[in-house]
């Protein structure tokens, strides 16, 4: 790859890609731990208990919980699309899509596809998802 043909500030981009590439860095095989389950899941499951089992004073901290646990499982996915958690893309699309389904009640990788051709087409008129709207 002929570097020179860049500006400055895309040449180093890249090369820092090829550099982090030849390392390992972007995906490691399911980097995604225990622990990031835990964060997840646990408060989804505890809050939905508390809603739906009408637990005294617990309703709006099962709001609260399944709130955050949303937010956790956003940065998941985003992780995830982004290819920084499983080495495998097709893995990453099949977490990403049954868990969704499952919890969202839609294929949350819809939404990735538009995010990844944002970032491969960033602020160019006509192609960047995220600012033709």
């Amino acid at each position: 790859f002929n570097l020179s043909l860049l500006p400055d500030i895309d040449a180093k981009y890249v090369k820092m890609f090829f550099e982090f590439n030849e390392r390992r860095l972007f995906a490691t095989p399911n980097a995604w731990t225990f622990r990031d389950f835990i964060e997840v899941y646990i408060p989804l499951l505890v809050g939905f208990a508390f809603i739906i089992f009408d637990i005294e004073y617990c309703f709006w901290l099962g709001i609260a919980l399944m709130g955050l646990s949303g937010a956790r499982q956003g940065i998941f996915y985003h992780d995830i699309m982004h290819r920084s958690v499983f080495a495998c893309a097709l893995k990453a699309r099949n977490i990403v899509k049954y868990t969704s389904l499952l919890i969202w009640g839609f294929d949350f990788n819809s939404v990735g596809d538009v995010h990844d051709i944002h970032h491969g087409f960033v602020n160019i008129i006509g192609l960047d998802t995220a600012i033709d709207m």
